[in-house]
């Protein structure tokens, strides 16, 4: 009777103990999903644009730096980017998390909606930057 108690409260311990291990795995995001690609830097004019794409599964953010020396940095990137992929897919940024426009020296996040499937290159392009349109790509 005494090992069949021992027997039972070994096999309680093993459920509990995998029960903790899957809640812990269950919520955190999985490492090998999130990746950063390489930054690409651009000069168009006097402006030097920065961009480093954060890949999340099927979804691409964009941290951007723009910096000049000689004018004002009033463009408004959530309205002048598109994403594309090798798969036809085009999307247009949700938002622009950064400084306002204005300035020498600005820094944001521009964000983007989750691609349908998973592309192998995609392509961001950035218009009238200097009377200039620029692409940025990255093969996956």
């Amino acid at each position: 009777m005494k090992n069949k108690s021992i027997i039972y409260t070994f096999i309680a311990l093993g459920f509990i103990i995998t029960s903790i291990v899957l809640v812990v795995f269950a919520n955190r995001e999985p490492t090998s999903l999130i990746s950063e690609l390489n930054m690409q830097n651009k000069k168009t004019g006097d402006v030097t644009i920065s961009v480093l794409p954060i890949r999340t599964g099927t979804k691409f953010d964009f941290e951007i730096q723009l910096n000049t020396h000689s004018t004002e940095l009033v463009y408004k990137l959530d309205e002048l980017a598109s994403l594309k992929s090798d798969n036809g897919e085009t999307l247009r940024p949700v938002a622009w998390e950064g400084d306002a426009p204005g300035g020498h020296h600005r820094t944001g996040k521009l964000l983007f909606p989750n691609f349908e499937s998973a592309p192998k290159n995609i392509f961001l392009s950035i218009y009238n930057i200097e009377n200039t349109n620029l692409e940025f790509n990255w093969n996956l």
